[in-house]
């Protein structure tokens, strides 16, 4: 089987008039000018207009700054949990004001649910690839070589995404239910599994009762990294890990559907 994939600000003086900016800089003023090169900033400036900011600039910063609050949303929510995180420790994680997580999503739920629908989108489109490959086995090969390229992806992102790890098992605690109320069904990975039952000789298998065991198997030993794993003497971190853990959770698998 193959191994499991590891997952300017310029020279000068503030408040300087650019005459005595260039002119530190070894340029006489009005050379840039004299030269046919002044940028249009500049002969704005001195005509005493500002340049025109494009609509599409200011849709770029927007989408910079809620880019930025998701992020720094995810990692706070992930570290401290939904009520020990407010909305302006998040302005301030981004980077942004205090108002500013407000001003782009409303409420501290509605930023929750957004980083969860985040989290979840980007396991999928870090599984779809395998699982669309699992779903497609023709029986040609055996069914554990697509079956383990998917467990290695799974493995894979959780080993990568220890934020996505945590912000499931802060919502397993905490028992609000806002997970439950955020869409994060896997359409990759159970539509994968419903397109393998009673293929090419596989058993009429519960397509339920296989994901619950996949997703155990493999969410479990990466959520107690720290915990449940020292205690067992198993290191995460070490060269093979992964690779054991595919082979252990497709060998356990393979008798549910064969």
């Amino acid at each position: 089987m193959p191994p499991v994939p590891r997952s300017a600000t310029p020279a000068g003086h503030r408040g300087d008039p650019p005459a005595a900016a260039a002119t530190r800089g070894g340029e006489p003023p009005g050379a840039a000018a004299a030269r046919g090169g002044e940028p249009p900033a500049a002969a704005a400036r001195r005509g005493g207009a500002r340049p025109a900011r494009g609509r599409g600039s200011g849709r770029r910063d927007a989408a910079r700054s809620r880019s930025a609050i998701l992020r720094a949303a995810g990692r706070l929510f992930a570290e401290r949990g939904f009520d020990r995180t407010s909305m302006a420790d998040v302005g301030a994680g981004a980077g942004l004001s205090r108002g500013a997580p407000g001003y782009f999503f409303g409420s501290k739920e509605a930023l929750y649910a957004a980083v969860l629908a985040r989290a979840f989108d980007e396991r999928d489109a870090a599984l779809r690839p395998a699982f669309d490959g699992l779903a497609a086995w023709d029986g040609a090969t055996p069914v554990e070589d697509p079956l383990a390229a998917a467990v290695a992806a799974y493995l894979g992102f959780l080993h990568a995404n220890p934020q996505f790890v945590a912000l499931v098992e802060r919502e397993a605690l905490d028992g609000t239910g806002r997970l439950a109320r955020t869409p994060h069904a896997s359409s990759a990975v159970a539509g994968a599994l419903a397109a393998l039952r009673g293929r090419h000789g596989l058993l009429e298998f519960d397509v339920a009762e296989v994901l619950v065991a996949l997703v155990s198997l493999c969410f479990f030993p990466l959520a107690h990294r720290t915990t449940f794993l020292p205690a067992a003497g198993v290191d995460p971190e070490a060269p093979g890990f992964l690779e054991r853990r595919r082979d252990a959770v497709v060998a356990a698998l393979l008798p549910m559907i064969r």
